[in-house]
């Protein structure tokens, strides 16, 4: 809604336009006011009705439920601190995660 703060202040980037953009760009991710990673891409995940992003941070900071800030918005232009949580992923689907995966179901070729 930073569009409506008037015309001399310069709105944020929308978060609401998903598309392949968007998708290729880094935010930080900070705990702390410390950076400790980097959120890349975003989706909206219908059924929580919560933008999801997948992130890569420290390992320390790596466990469920622990509160995580993601500064969002370009360098140089207007940047907000978006409140987020550690989750596991996939978040959703217990079978296909990677300690509990047999990957030698996966079909392969043979090689003579």
């Amino acid at each position: 809604m930073s569009q409506f703060r008037g015309r001399d202040v310069e709105p944020y980037e929308n978060i609401d336009e998903l598309g392949i953009l968007p998708a290729i760009r880094g935010d930080y991710v900070l705990a702390g006011g410390k950076k400790i990673g980097v959120a890349t891409g975003k989706t909206y995940a219908f059924y929580e009705r919560r933008v999801i992003s997948l992130a890569i941070i420290d390992k320390e900071y790596a466990i469920e439920g622990n509160d995580v800030v993601v500064l969002w918005g370009s360098p140089g232009r207007p940047q907000k601190e978006i409140r987020a949580k550690v989750v596991r992923f996939p978040y959703y689907n217990e079978e296909y995660r990677n300690e509990t995966f047999d990957t030698e179901k996966i079909p392969h070729p043979e090689f003579a």
